[in-house]
């Protein structure tokens, strides 16, 4: 691709991990005596395997073995590794390892002990972000997690005794993830009571309307809104429920109507084991991000299609964005934006030049004339729109070093802004108020106040401003969040949650 243009119910997972973690602290009692040797002052145990893939470990060493606090803590943690949204087994299974580690027989004890060493790895590497086959990623996927050594960790926290702070710090500490782990046990609840009933989806449903229907709706969004049950027992579409279903609509980015048409049927008719995977391929998203976002920064979502700048850790700037078609996805990735340009050429590239321009021109002599289209310097760039009104950048481009040749910018074309579905891009993200981000980003650089840029702006002059200090930019694509208790849940104009739940379900590793 060669873009450059344009408070809930805990679920029975839940309680089953109670029910482990009894029995593993039973086991372990049984089996103190054996341990005991090791739990005074830390003595030697049997050497184990090594930390395996962890990033930059360092080499083997003789280890120490696991006390049966440690063992405990351990064990519990992965049992409820599906609550994070790894997959059941995901990292062993977690009571044959409860049974090794238990045992009477020093040899059994110690083989449970190097193959918990491994879980636990595994496990931490996985909550950083490094769990999955990236080989097997869409190569739009450009997004790759920060190395971590899984094994130089553990070890550190063994020897200061802090095994516990260092489990419940392997989670991203974001708070967007942590609601996210909430919402999956929540809608994980859902499912165990059987979903939501499968609605008739025919024509158009609301206010003053009334019958089984009418009663069919109101129960099926009274699953994931109780305040939605409120709403007429006898079978009317009163105000009420009007109001439900534009708070349904509304969390689904669809238009907040109150009105149940086609688009509405689709979401609410959504089975529940898919709302289930959209979280859990956002949780796995959000492990691949750093741990201290800069506080100053630009996120776009291609899949909602907004950006949102960020300053000193404020939300600033919030806009609507078009990002790339499905046959010309937006990457997902990570840069810093360095330069701004102003009334920027559009350089085509050759693949969108002979498959779109070319024809154009052939089917009607005089295209290129009237949009300002002139050859280009080169067969990788054989045509270059000139700086303008009609040029397909728009007034402003921001520059950002990424594989994919993609950038974000202006245009003139500002009817998509006004599209639920947005995707209509090569690839490149357009910005429905690029000019506002661009003195966002220069302010404080010398000669360059919002009225100079207005003056240049207003000319056909192409200038090229460099930041004081680059500008983190971050491309990602999220299908699922929370915002104000409740989850939004976007579209997946894309189709990466499948691939990804794909992945998360097939990386379940050799038994215990």
């Amino acid at each position: 691709m060669n873009q450059s243009e344009d408070e809930r119910p805990q679920p029975p997972a839940a309680r089953s991990v109670t029910i482990v973690s009894w029995r593993i602290i039973a086991a372990l009692a049984l089996a103190a005596a054996g341990l005991a040797a090791c739990d005074q002052g830390g003595g030697q145990g049997p050497a184990s395997t090594p930390p395996g893939r962890s990033q930059g470990a360092s080499p083997a060493a003789p280890q120490i073995a696991f006390t049966p606090r440690e063992t405990q803590a351990m064990l519990q943690v992965l049992n409820q590794a599906p609550q994070q949204g790894f997959a059941p087994g995901a990292f062993g299974d977690v009571g044959r390892l409860a049974s090794l580690v238990a045992s009477t027989d020093p040899a059994t004890r110690a083989q449970g002990q190097a193959r918990l060493r491994t879980a636990i790895l595994e496990y931490a590497r996985a909550e950083h972000g490094l769990g999955l086959p990236t080989d097997q990623f869409p190569k739009e996927w450009g997004i790759r997690p920060a190395r971590y050594d899984a094994g130089l960790e553990l070890r550190t926290a063994q020897g200061a005794h802090r095994i516990w702070d260092w489990l419940v710090k392997l989670p991203p500490p974001e708070p967007r993830y942590q609601d996210l782990v909430k919402a999956l046990a929540a809608y994980r609840a859902i499912a165990a009571k059987g979903g939501w009933p499968m609605l008739e989806a025919r024509g158009r449903l609301g206010q003053g309307a009334r019958g089984p229907r009418v009663l069919a709706l109101r129960d099926r969004l009274a699953v994931e809104d109780p305040a939605a049950a409120s709403a007429a027992p006898d079978g009317r579409f009163d105000e009420s429920l009007r109001q439900a279903v534009a708070r349904f609509q509304s969390v689904h980015q669809l238009d907040a109507t109150g009105e149940v048409g086609p688009k509405t049927w689709a979401a609410l008719n959504t089975p529940v084991e898919v709302r289930v995977g959209q979280i859990r391929a956002n949780l796995e998203r959000w492990r691949w991000l750093p741990r201290d976002p800069a506080p100053t920064r630009i996120e776009v979502d291609a899949a909602s299609d907004t950006m949102d700048d960020y300053k000193d850790g404020r939300d600033v700037l919030h806009m609507l964005a078009a990002a790339g078609k499905p046959d010309d996805q937006t990457p997902m990735l990570i840069s810093k934006i360095t330069d701004v340009e102003f009334n920027p050429p559009w350089r085509i590239p050759a693949d969108i030049a002979d498959k779109e321009l070319f024809p154009k021109e052939r089917r009607d002599p005089g295209y290129f004339a009237r949009e300002q289209i002139v050859k280009g310097p080169s067969a990788a760039v054989p045509l270059v729109q000139k700086a303008g009104p009609k040029s397909a950048l728009g007034q402003v481009k921001f520059e950002f070093d990424n594989a994919y040749g993609v950038y974000l910018h202006d245009t003139p074309a500002k009817a998509a802004f006004g599209l639920d579905a947005r995707e209509v891009s090569h690839g490149c993200v357009r910005l429905q108020r690029a000019l506002d981000l661009a003195k966002r980003l220069m302010e404080g650089v010398p000669g360059w106040s919002p009225d100079r840029i207005d003056q240049l702006v207003a000319t056909d002059d192409t200038q090229t401003v460099k930041l004081l200090q680059p500008v983190p930019v971050m491309i990602l694509y999220w299908t699922a969040y929370v915002q104000n208790g409740r989850v939004v849940f976007g579209p997946d104009p894309y189709g990466w949650d499948d691939i990804l739940v794909r992945l998360l379900d097939a990386a379940t590793t050799r038994p215990a």
